[in-house]
């Protein structure tokens, strides 16, 4: 029996421990699932990608969240000291090689090239020892914030931060605009139930963005990638996407061979396909952009691109995408079916 489920509203996870599960297989159900069809709305009713959205295949929860509200997130104590960007808003950093903070000024972002060739993004597949932002204590980092959320999508400017990490684990970070006004300090303990405590400089606080770290599988909304060097970019070009990202390390991904189908493809034949950890493993490419019909244009999906999720649990689910419009017409509300096997 199908189940459709829309998702419109901010649900809040709760039961949250402090007990990271190993990850090891279990034992699987002895019969399929359930087929389950899910519209996301990654965007508002006027096609603006203004939220992130967290879901769990396993309960069909989610949490939505605007992407704006947080600008880095501190890895959970137990599993590494990455410090990420907020990819959902186009952010980038660039580490200056000193700890002389007053010594970094505006004349820094007019120079030449600064964008293209100082500026980095995290990795696109969510390595974590190729993050924005070095661990070398007392660097000062300076933080593009990104884009906003207003319909230009305007700018949001440029910080300069220093990161400490404490034996406690806490992390302390003092920034400011970059002609030094506007100084701050706060100090973020990381919580060990979430995959990356979320902070914003806007409000100089934890927000709350993530569920328990083993409470979801996949993330949608915008996110950075790179496409590499190439005759038309010959440094390579950052862009802004929408799609799906991975639980980092907690979930793996695969996409199955034109010798399966969504209807043949079963439990055994997991074997045969290469489950990998990058986050952007199923990624955007499951649609298209046509520039037709004028002006506007318009995406198409192809849902013979089936992909194979092992969730936070270790159980396994065939997922492909049907649609990328939602009952008005609206672009942003993926709408994908899958099935625990």
């Amino acid at each position: 029996m199908k189940k459709f489920t829309y998702l419109l509203g901010c649900l809040l996870l709760s039961g949250l421990t402090a007990c990271l599960r190993p990850d090891s297989p279990i034992d699987p159900y002895q019969a399929p699932g359930d087929v389950e069809i899910v519209t996301i709305p990654m965007a508002d009713e006027a096609g603006r990608y203004d939220y992130e959205i967290y879901y769990d295949l396993g309960t069909g929860s989610s949490t939505v969240v605007p992407r704006t509200i947080w600008d880095i997130g501190i890895e959970a104590p137990q599993m590494g000291e990455a410090i990420i960007l907020n990819s959902a808003n186009f952010m980038f950093a660039y580490n200056t090689g000193t700890t002389d903070f007053d010594g970094i000024g505006p004349d820094l972002t007019r120079q030449s090239g600064f964008r293209n060739q100082m500026l980095k993004a995290d990795d696109k597949t969510g390595d974590l020892s190729k993050t924005a932002i070095s661990q070398e204590e007392g660097e000062v980092v300076v933080i593009d914030l990104g884009r906003g959320d207003d319909e230009a999508l305007s700018a949001k400017g440029y910080i300069k931060a220093v990161f400490n990490r404490q034996t406690s684990g806490e992390v302390q970070v003092t920034w400011s605009d970059l002609d030094g006004s506007n100084l701050q300090n706060a100090t973020i303990t990381p919580d060990p139930t979430l995959r990356f405590t979320c902070f914003s400089f806007e409000t100089s606080s934890v927000v709350e963005v993530q569920p328990h770290m083993e409470e979801w599988d996949l993330v949608f909304g915008y996110y950075t990638t790179f496409f590499e060097p190439s005759a038309s970019f010959p440094d390579g070009l950052h862009y802004w996407v929408t799609g799906v990202r991975n639980n980092w390390d907690l979930v793996t991904a695969g996409q199955i061979d034109s010798t399966y189908s969504w209807e043949t493809f079963t439990l055994q034949d997991t074997a045969q396909v290469n489950m990998i950890r990058d986050v952007n493993e199923i990624g955007y490419d499951w649609k298209q952009y046509l520039f037709e019909p004028p002006p506007t244009g318009t995406f198409v999906v192809f849902p013979e691109m089936v992909y194979i999720v092992r969730d936070t649990d270790g159980f396994y689910y065939k997922l492909r995408f049907q649609d990328f419009y939602s009952e008005s017409g609206v672009k942003g509300f993926p709408t994908f079916e899958y099935q625990q096997l």
